[in-house]
């Protein structure tokens, strides 16, 4: 019996105004850190640059789980 590992691709978006650009500096830092990306594959495989607000992370967790993440790991985030 093969087990199937089903992944999705998930894009996380943020608003943040630019007076709190240092703050978003250290999101972004986060991010990466999670192993999230700026750059996602669309649907015919060609890698496309997401805006500056968006990140982009292929994995088999579910979409609350990832909202989980996100939140605890941003807990010290001004505005969060």
């Amino acid at each position: 019996m093969e087990g199937k590992n089903k992944f999705n691709t998930y894009v996380v978006s943020f608003d943040y105004p630019s007076s709190y650009s240092s703050v978003f500096l250290r999101l972004r830092s986060l991010m990466y850190d999670m192993n999230f990306s700026s750059i996602v594959a669309d649907e015919y495989g060609i890698p496309r640059q997401l805006n500056e607000n968006s990140f982009a992370i292929t994995t088999s967790l579910a979409a609350s789980e990832i909202e989980d993440l996100i939140r605890l790991k941003c807990l010290d985030l001004p505005g969060y």
